[in-house]
């Protein structure tokens, strides 16, 4: 896809604003999906987030297993149902 133009959109009382059309189509973004703001001295850099690390999803699925003092059968099949889970968000 065509890099756009520069965009201009305005920002509401609650401190919003709207990611035009021409743009989210550029990073591939739609509902749902998280952008990242990273300051920067000219301004603002606007860009896709990137998705739930391997380390997130183990870190998951520690705190899971802690919190309910899971077997560790209990654990395999949570860890299946986080996967499935990490995997329809990748979609």
């Amino acid at each position: 896809m065509e890099k756009p133009a520069m965009e201009i959109s305005r920002l509401s009382v609650r401190g919003q604003f709207i990611l035009p059309k021409r743009i989210r189509d550029y990073l591939g973004v739609g509902p749902g999906d998280r952008v990242a703001l990273v300051p920067l001295d000219e301004g603002v850099l606007v860009k896709k987030a990137p998705e739930e690390s391997l380390r997130d999803l183990v870190l998951a699925i520690g705190r899971d297993a802690q919190a309910q003092r899971l077997s560790e059968k209990d654990v395999e099949e949570d860890i299946d149902r986080h996967v499935k889970q990490w995997k329809r968000r990748r979609k």
